[in-house]
């Protein structure tokens, strides 16, 4: 009788699981028919750019000379989305636009069932598990408390906070970070509860794809981590399950660590803080909600039985958690966590999860009454709650498919006509693009630009400088000096009234009568910037170069027009062939021991310059190019090649031996639990 009970009880959640997973899919069916986004403001637009380079660059991943003058490729982002939508691309034969939203579309149904199978798995009940996801998919978010967030959703029909930032703003490594949040919470409780390598393996494995996926997620999970490993203390034998947990931790690092290394943990790594929050405290009229779960955490906890603490501090501490980060940012300007604005999905997980909880409490109060009135009131309430939802999300049920619908025709879009006229116009100099023309600028085409879709992987330390002279500075003519300096052909400006949706540009006007004007549509002006060497490589006088200032300053012109000059008089190196992303080869003729070759590339320590097949020396140059010394003259073929540094060996190293060490102790550990064999010996 109890076996089949767990079998109707596992049909049924499967039943459960597959029916919140359909209807989300009915409910943003047209993210499945692929196509560009519609709204062209989101950031979706890196995630493409970089998927559409790995499909067209594998093998050749390690440099990227597309955005900020180039950049080591593993500094980009976290590489489990576009690695992945590349993939789909490449096995289906389908658009990377469309990989991209099939994929994110994926995700997103998912995230409510995952959330469903972690509160089932602490409450072992599925009502309260199905509310949550429920809420979770149709109903008004949390954060909607928050004026601004929730006018900003108002055009979405208050759909779900996470589908308004899927849509508006791109955060598809976010949504399907989300997707594997609850897994790795479930797997990480389930590790302490029974360890054995099977279940720390799993652990492991799912904090894995968060980390490997998205930093807020991997943030955010951190935070639940350590939320799930102080309520299982609470519950008993803490020091056996602080093992499991650590055990699960440092597996995910050593699974992780061909990736994290430290140029790309130092590169992505963001914080930052302000004051004000006694006053803010004083005067904000939302903080009375968190007030009230930090209350009902406290009295649980106090008062509560063991097990019920320990779900009520789950939820309560994941709630008060993000509730503190985000209202602190919002309501009081306080950043208690890097970007602390992103954070509100999670916190309406914790709020879905806290809802479906009171509602089966409320609801099970009643059924246990011996009144048949309370069981009535009981099933009542259930119906209540289901109508409930559907009213709260009716705005958004009216516009569901209207919001998710792709692009009509991208084509028509301004930022793809300037893209394919810049492609048109350039060969391997650079551009200067701005706001979603930048975004959108190495989606369509391969045209190199000082922008970016991943500003922590620039690593040419004057790039922010220029694009802050560019957008802000009301100095035309420095403006040009750097274009000059950085090789930028040409300059797009988006007036106020274009159809660029960032209006980056306090001066716009700046270059009228400083530089010919050769593009003007909608809004969106093309300035030419007339270059002498235009080329990618150019022989310089090391003398000459040598007796050079440093540039001091973005506004130094005096030392930034000197160094113009001398490379502007410098000869240009011609025949040279990018072979791949990894190298470029060419040659030329050295005039003398003093003769230098500058190739107008971020310099990084993983380049390496070869005359004639023997390695020469490199350096930076004053505006962070490469700068190679060979010390001879005469006829010299060159080879520059980037190649990976220590620590990314050391990466790939950790990985590899962390999987080895995984197979040789499951290996034994198998070996230790087969019965011996018998020899059975034949007898005449």
């Amino acid at each position: 009788m109890v076996a089949t009970r767990r079998s109707l009880g596992r049909y049924y959640t499967i039943i459960i699981v597959l029916g919140l997973v359909a209807f989300n899919a009915i409910l943003v069916l047209p993210l499945f028919w692929g196509g560009y986004t519609p709204y062209m403001g989101s950031i979706e637009t890196a995630f493409l750019s970089d998927a559409r380079f790995i499909a067209e660059s594998l093998p050749h991943l390690g440099w990227n000379p597309l955005w900020y003058m180039g950049f080591p490729f593993h500094l980009f982002y976290n590489p489990g989305l576009p690695y992945v939508v590349a993939g789909v691309h490449s096995l289906l034969g389908i658009s990377i636009a469309s990989a991209y939203r099939l994929l994110i579309a994926a995700f997103y149904i998912c995230v409510p069932a995952t959330l469903f199978l972690f509160v089932y798995y602490i409450t072992r009940r599925r009502y309260p598990a199905a509310v949550a996801g429920l809420i979770y998919s149709v109903a008004p978010s949390f954060c909607y408390l928050i004026s601004g967030v929730r006018n900003d959703a108002a055009g979405f029909g208050y759909a779900p906070w996470q589908l308004v930032v899927l849509l508006r703003y791109g955060e598809g490594p976010h949504i399907m970070g989300l997707a594997f949040v609850p897994i790795a919470a479930l797997g990480l409780m389930h590790a302490m509860r029974k360890p054995s390598l099977r279940s720390i393996l799993l652990a492991a494995l799912a904090i894995s794809a968060v980390a490997l996926t998205n930093f807020i997620a991997l943030f955010s999970t951190a935070i639940i981590l350590v939320i799930l490993i102080l309520s299982e203390i609470l519950v008993g034998k803490g020091w056996q399950k602080l093992k499991a947990a650590l055990a699960s931790a440092f597996l995910a690092c050593g699974l992780c660590a061909f990736w994290f290394n430290l140029s790309f943990v130092g590169g992505m790594a963001a914080a930052g803080g302000e004051d004000g929050l006694v006053s803010s405290l004083a005067n904000n009229w939302s903080m009375v909600f968190v007030g009230f779960f930090v209350a009902a955490t406290i009295a649980v906890v106090l008062f509560g039985g063991k097990i019920e603490r320990q779900r009520i501090l789950v939820v309560g501490g994941w709630l008060l958690a993000f509730s503190i980060i985000v209202f602190g940012w919002y309501e009081m300007g306080v950043a208690l966590a890097p970007q602390p604005n992103r954070y509100m999905p999670e916190m309406n997980m914790a709020a879905a999860m806290g809802l479906g909880m009171i509602a089966d409490w409320g609801r099970m109060r009643m059924w246990h009454m011996k009144a048949n009135w309370a069981k009535l009131l009981s099933r009542s309430t259930s119906l209540a709650i289901l109508v409930l939802f559907l009213v709260c999300s009716l705005p958004f049920l009216q516009v569901s498919y209207t919001v998710t619908r792709p692009n009509q025709d991208v084509t028509a879009t301004s930022e793809y006509q300037v893209a394919q006229w810049l492609a048109a116009h350039v060969k391997d100099e650079r551009v200067y693009a701005t706001g979603s023309h930048a975004f959108w600028l190495n989606v369509f085409t391969n045209v190199w630009q000082i922008r970016g879709g991943a500003d922590g992987a620039g690593i040419n330390r004057w790039w922010p400088h220029v694009t802050y002279q560019m957008n802000t500075g009301k100095n035309g003519t420095i403006a040009i000096l750097w274009s000059q300096a950085l090789r930028i052909k040409y300059i797009v400006v988006s007036s106020p009234g274009s159809a660029d949706v960032y209006q980056d540009y306090t001066y716009p006007a700046k270059f009228d009568g400083l530089l010919p004007k050769v593009y003007n549509d909608r809004g969106i002006s093309i300035y030419e910037v007339p270059l002498k060497q235009p080329g990618l490589a150019q022989v310089v006088d090391l003398q000459t170069y040598n007796r050079l200032s440093p540039i001091r300053d973005a506004v130094d012109s005096d030392h930034l027009g000197a160094y113009v000059e001398n490379v502007e008089q410098s000869s240009p190196v011609n025949d040279y062939r990018l072979v791949n992303n990894d190298r470029l080869e060419f040659e030329t003729d050295l005039h003398g021991q003093q003769s230098a070759v500058l190739v107008r590339m971020t310099y990084h320590p993983g380049w390496q310059a070869y005359c004639n097949g023997e390695r020469v020396p490199i350096r930076e140059d004053l505006v962070g190019f490469i700068l190679i010394e060979p010390q001879r003259q005469g006829h010299c073929r060159f080879v520059i090649q980037h190649e990976p540094l220590w620590d990314e060996w050391a990466g790939y190293a950790l990985t590899a031996i962390t999987v080895v060490a995984l197979v040789v102790v499951a290996f034994r550990s198998s070996r230790r639990r087969s019965p011996p064999t018998q020899t059975i010996r034949e007898t005449d």
